[in-house]
């Protein structure tokens, strides 16, 4: 027996161990049209090329609304003011979702995608078709929690951008209007020192600063630095995590070094949030967003000061936060997989983790065969034995066995589990609270 533990923070790979409690465990064309087949190969390359990819097609040209999706719910959105120039609405709901520049994320927990348009961020729940297809489009990343949450961050701050493009004609006509004005400026003190234009220019310099700076506030977190692409390495021992996004959530930045999070992955979808440390590189450092993020949140950032004690600390309470409601949910421990297959005889697949305290010493799962109909063919009981540790997975094989299905029986159930510790005590576990891995 082959035993491997969750208990230990980066730990989760499967390692199997059979043991067998069964029986015995080129087209040719004429010389004169080689330039028409020449002309047609070309042809082809360049409308393939041409061709949309899925997701391409599915930014572009879908359209979300009460045929497709349950809710579409508004996250930020945009409309025009009667001069034209849009601004943000208070609109908690639109009756369509179109003109797709991204859908950047899926939450299978709701059965929602996250979608960028050219006026606003959404949350669309889709109808059952829809969401299974997306449930199985592994093209568009499945988040959750803090990593949904900097996904939607970004977006704002990506629609910042495509509305100040559509509002660049009233841009461009502020700014030539300041021009002018700086000009005037200019020329009137290259003869007669007008100090009252002077201070007018120097108010509208001040005001447009004033300006820009709310506007970052209100659109960026304090936390939420600007990293601009660069190769960030985790400093820890035995931690491979690297970064080389245009954004990083942090929990503080003490000197060079700064704090990030990212969320880790526990068995049964549980997760929970690990804090890492890496180096800024002096291009980073000298970068004027990076400094322009720092001088208008400098006293948020220094008002939550970070080390790397505090950091050993977070990351124990998060993981063993986590790993108590992981025990909450499965307090007898789960299936991690498991399959079955019909042959000369019934042959079948069975692996197991214990999170109980006590010591599994072997393991019965009974099992009934129906089929598509729903009509219960044959049943039976598989039984694996070995001690098995709080915290430790072990994977049985039956290669054949002394049951016979009929053709017909398409499915397997498993109906309950009992299993027996080590202290004799048994806990018998009933169909509707088995917990298995997807």
């Amino acid at each position: 027996m082959k035993e491997q533990s969750i208990l230990a923070e980066d730990a989760y790979p499967v390692k199997e161990n059979k043991l067998n409690h069964g029986a015995n465990s080129s087209f040719l064309y004429p010389s004169c049209h080689k330039w028409l087949f020449l002309l047609f190969i070309t042809l082809c390359a360049t409308l393939m090329g041409s061709l949309p990819s899925p997701a391409q097609r599915m930014g572009s040209g879908e359209v979300y609304d009460a045929k497709n999706s349950v809710a579409r719910r508004v996250i930020v959105h945009y409309s025009p003011d009667a001069q034209g120039v849009y601004r943000k609405s208070t609109q908690k709901t639109v009756e369509s979702v179109d003109s797709i520049v991204e859908i950047y994320a899926y939450n299978k927990r709701i059965g929602a995608i996250y979608v960028l348009t050219e006026i606003g961020n959404y949350e669309v729940e889709l109808k059952g078709a829809q969401e299974r297809i997306m449930r199985r489009d592994r093209a568009i990343p499945h988040l959750t929690g803090i990593a949904l949450d900097n996904a939607i961050a970004a977006r704002n701050i990506q629609l910042v951008e495509l509305i100040d493009q559509r509002n660049i004609y009233y841009k461009e006509r502020a700014k030539a209007t300041l021009e002018a004005r700086q000009k005037f400026v200019a020329d009137s003190l290259s003869t007669v020192y007008d100090s009252l234009e002077k201070k007018r220019w120097e108010d509208a310099q001040q005001a447009y600063a004033v300006q820009k700076r709310k506007q970052y506030i209100e659109n960026h977190p304090w936390n939420l630095v600007p990293t601009k692409g660069h190769r960030l390495i985790c400093m820890d021992s035995g931690c491979d995590s690297e970064s080389k996004t245009s954004m990083l959530r942090t929990y503080g930045i003490s000197g060079d070094t700064l704090f990030y999070s990212t969320t880790e992955q526990l068995p049964l979808d549980f997760q929970y949030e690990k804090v890492h440390k890496v180096l800024l590189p002096k291009t980073l450092q000298e970068d004027p967003d990076y400094r322009y993020h720092w001088e208008i949140f400098n006293d948020s950032l220094r008002a939550h000061p970070f080390s790397s004690e505090a950091q050993v600390i977070q990351n124990a309470a998060e993981y063993l936060s986590a790993l108590n409601r992981l025990k909450q949910f499965a307090p007898y421990g789960f299936v991690r997989h498991w399959s079955w297959h019909n042959d000369a005889s019934v042959s079948f697949h069975f692996s197991y983790t214990n999170l109980n305290d006590n010591p599994i010493r072997d393991i019965e799962i009974h099992w009934t065969l129906s089929t598509d109909a729903g009509e219960a063919r044959t049943s039976g009981v598989f039984k694996g034995s070995g001690m098995l540790k709080s915290g430790s997975s072990h994977t049985w094989d039956w290669d054949t066995s002394t049951y016979k299905a009929p053709a017909d029986a398409t499915n397997m159930v498993l109906t309950k589990l009992v299993i027996t510790f080590a202290d004799g005590k048994q806990q018998v576990i009933p169909k509707s609270t088995i917990r298995i891995e997807q």
